[in-house]
């Protein structure tokens, strides 16, 4: 038996062995492999700087004699003899290195280079002493390298978000677009320049757009990936959202119901509207995306349907969808007809297609901003009433063309509606440097998108000279508006509403800035002299303007969270004081149980009022209020806030004290005359009415209140002993007397609340 153990782990023993010599062979053949392509890729490197700095210098030399100089024919002659052999040599020698390391770029060919540049033209008429190369080929060269490196720009995605995939397309979309141009502007110099030379640009430009041709390519399949990743995600999400819902709606679960909505649904939505941006020059993806907005738009429809409240209007929110996909393509086609030429018949016509829509739109609006719904439906509404308004006032900016009477029409028709919705919406206007700024007097997104678009398109120095003081005058309005924002919060706290309206102002400018930086990043590598140093200055101004804002930004949407946070915790005590109530009154309950229940309500009211108490900077507490004129340094507690919770906490102490009255009714020594005097005693408690209660006397009275509810927690647990070890008569009446004394002290405390 050992025998057989021994060499059955002896065979073991060597087939573990003989693996681990594989697997170390194998080891050892990829670490010189890559050794061999590291090696491989040294020698490419210098190949190509080599061949380059060749190139360099015969073009150099060319346009030396284009330009009278005197050139040793002979030397150069000598020097392009020796330069090609070189290559050549590198050339095989680099093969063989390829080879070994078993590597092949396919974009790059040894022979090619070498023979681009033997294939450079030297034949040179020294006898005139001048080589016919034009200005025109000269900035065809710097065109064509310049368009090189934007070819070969590598852009990445990013995480796989609906965010960076519209970031991801947008810049695509610009470089296709500076692509595009400066293959323009290649031809039109290729067409100035001589026959000579007219070869060799086509060659150039034919090298390009493969270049470009073959990087487009990439970026699609890039892109067609991504999209894919992101769909399948949205689906996922869509599918969960949907169970979710049908489970919520399942219990009738209002709150839950409610929540989701605020939270995961909205969450939904955005990064669907925000994909559908993304992909809309893409027919073939956004088709893909009609299934889930189709799906969206039947869950919006149940939602509305779902536990209908009286005196609100939930057919309207149907029109939410459709009303927020007509908002995104308006303001797309704005943008479009921002960007193109002068007034013609085309751009007129298609005017007028739009300013139908919008007039036609504004009875939907109407019933959107009359509408009655739950806070969160009106939040929506009113988003959408302000888009709208920006529309209209872009609309109303245009040039009334004679020819066209409904023209003048419709827009003494949406002025009217603009004044409507300007008095409805009153914050719509912002306070710049003490005066009353409204939009129209403040550079839209637009126009800083296309303030921006005119530096990325212009190459000219002069032009753009011409734009450094509008770009100054964008900054300085944006530091105005940030300024004007953070002296208004140094002054006082604003309200939930105000600063949701701010924050969206600041994140307005915040995405300006953005744009404004990139570009002028973008002429600080590109310009020369003075023009540069300018460029410079307004990168860096812009810079440190954007990580202000996105500072107070940060800080800004987050206390308006913790905002929203508290008023939700402070209904859920006020709902849980009246279920607790209104279950005790219903049926009898165990006194342990339901002290228990109110001890939990208190912990979680001490809990809201310590973060009630942190210092805020932005948004006001809506459980706290400033005091006016000399106290406005100091908050304090709303009246009405404070009354509610302590006359709730009150009925809900009298409700248990009739608890006690029944236990002890049950007991049958107790007199019956007695008995009627308190339940008499105990129904004037019940009828205590809510009247304001001062701020600076409502501590004194919360602490009155306090101690009456530690007394009857001490009441109750002797009343409870009372009643398990002893059947005393007398013991029990010294407990009624307790109870007499409590109640009391119950009258006294709610009378002084009614008093003050």
């Amino acid at each position: 038996m050992n025998s057989i153990c021994g060499s059955f782990f002896q065979l073991e023993f060597d087939r573990i062995r003989e693996k681990l010599r594989m697997l170390v062979l194998e080891l050892e053949h990829l670490v010189d492999l890559i050794t061999k392509r590291k090696l491989f890729l040294l020698k490419l490197c210098d190949f190509d700087d080599y061949a380059r700095n060749v190139e360099d210098d015969l073009k150099r030399t060319i346009i030396a004699a284009s330009k009278g100089q005197e050139i040793d024919l002979e030397r150069t002659t000598n020097d392009v003899t020796e330069a090609c052999s070189r290559l050549n040599a590198l050339g095989d020698d680099l093969i063989k290195y390829q080879t070994a390391a078993n590597i092949r770029i396919l974009d790059y060919s040894v022979s090619d280079i070498v023979q681009r540049i033997c294939d450079i033209p030297m034949q040179i008429d020294f006898s005139q002493g001048i080589y016919p190369c034009s200005s025109a080929y000269e900035r065809f060269l710097a065109v064509s390298k310049e368009l090189r490196s934007v070819i070969l720009q590598d852009f990445q995605i990013g995480s796989q978000s609906p965010d960076d995939l519209h970031n991801y397309l947008v810049l695509i979309q610009e470089n296709k677009e500076k692509e595009r141009k400066m293959f323009n502007d290649l031809d039109n110099l290729s067409t100035q320049t001589t026959e000579l030379e007219k070869e060799d640009c086509i060659k150039t430009i034919s090298m390009l757009k493969e270049l470009s041709d073959k990087r487009h390519r990439d970026a699609k399949e890039k892109m067609q990936e991504t999209v894919e990743v992101i769909l399948n995600v949205l689906r996922e999400r869509l599918e969960d959202v949907e169970g979710t819902l049908n489970t919520l709606m399942a219990e009738e679960n209002a709150d839950e119901i409610r929540n989701f909505v605020l939270v995961d649904w909205k969450l939904l939505k955005d990064d669907l509207s925000l994909t559908r941006k993304a992909l809309k020059d893409n027919s073939e993806w956004s088709l893909l995306l009609e299934p889930l907005s189709r799906k969206i738009e039947e869950l919006e429809e149940r939602l509305a349907k779902l536990g209908p409240q009286e005196g609100l209007d939930h057919e309207i929110i149907t029109e939410f969808p459709s009303f927020s996909r007509w908002l995104d393509e308006k303001e797309d086609e704005l943008e479009v007809d921002g960007k193109s030429a002068a007034n013609t018949d085309e751009k007129t016509e298609r005017r007028l297609c739009i300013l139908k829509e919008s007039v036609a739109r504004v009875p939907i609006v109407r019933k959107l901003k009359d509408a009655r719904l739950l806070p969160e439906q009106n939040d929506t509404v009113e988003v959408y009433c302000r888009r709208y308004l920006d529309v209209i006032r872009r609309i109303l900016l245009w040039d009334v063309p004679e020819r066209f009477d409904v023209y003048a029409e419709y827009l003494s028709q949406l002025s009217l509606f603009e004044r409507e919705l300007t008095a409805s919406y009153p914050h719509h206007e912002r306070m710049v440097k003490g005066d009353v700024v409204t939009d129209e007097e403040q550079p839209s997104c637009s126009a800083v998108y296309d303030l921006a678009n005119a530096l990325a398109e212009t190459d000219d120095v002069i032009a753009i000279r011409e734009l450094f003081p509008m770009v100054d005058d964008e900054i300085n309005q944006l530091n105005s508006l940030f300024n004007s924002l953070t002296a208004d919060y140094a002054k006082s706290l604003k309200p939930l509403e105000e600063a949701s309206y701010d924050s969206r102002t600041l994140q307005d400018a915040y995405q300006r800035s953005i744009r404004l930086g990139r570009e002028c990043e973008r002429l600080s590598n590109s310009l020369t002299g003075d023009d540069r140093a300018k460029a410079r200055a307004f990168a860096n101004v812009i810079r440190s303007l954007h990580g202000q804002m996105e500072v107070v930004l940060k800080d800004l949407i987050s206390e308006i969270e913790d905002e929203k946070t508290l008023a939700t915790r402070y209904k859920s005590i006020i709902d849980e004081l009246c279920s607790l109530d209104a279950q005790v009154k219903g049926g009898r309950r165990d006194i342990g149980q339901v002290w228990n229940e109110f001890e939990s309500i208190e912990e979680s009211l001490e809990q809201l009022r310590d973060d009630c108490i942190q210092r805020r900077r932005y948004v006001i507490n809506s459980s706290y209020e400033e005091e006016e004129e000399e106290r406005a340094s100091q908050e304090a507690v709303p009246a009405t806030t404070r009354k509610q919770i302590i006359l709730m906490i009150s009925r809900t102490v009298t409700t248990i004290i009739q608890i006690v009255e029944d236990e002890l009714r049950r007991t049958p020594c107790l007199q019956e005359e007695e008995l009627n005097e308190m339940h008499r005693k105990l129904k004037q408690i019940e009828t205590v009415n809510e009247m304001s209660l001062p701020s600076q006397n409502w501590e004194k009275e919360e602490t009155r209140v306090k101690n009456l509810i530690e007394d009857v927690a001490q009441l109750l647990s002797e009343v409870d002993e009372v009643r398990r070890t002893s059947g005393d008569p007398s013991e029990v009446e010294n407990q009624l007397k307790i109870v007499d004394n409590v109640e009391q002290s119950v009258l006294a405390t709610l009378t002084s609340l009614d008093a003050v």
